[in-house]
């Protein structure tokens, strides 16, 4: 699988929260949106510019979404 490029805009996100799996390995990431939309992107997606744009937003939100 190759790593994603973003359907939009990376200055739309909001927020984010990692998921992590019982053992503790990252499984990928939630994203919110500008626009309330909550986006997954699995651990093998995130680019180095996801990296960055989540990055820049500081730590990330807890209880994000729930689903």
């Amino acid at each position: 699988m190759f790593p994603m490029s973003l359907p939009f805009d990376s200055r739309r996100i909001r927020a984010y929260e990692f998921e992590f799996a019982v053992n503790g390995d990252r499984l990928g990431c939630k994203l919110l949106l500008d626009d309330g939309s909550l986006l997954f992107v699995h651990e093998i997606e995130i680019t180095p510019e996801i990296e960055q744009v989540i990055t820049s937003l500081g730590p990330s939100t807890k209880d994000l979404a729930r689903g």
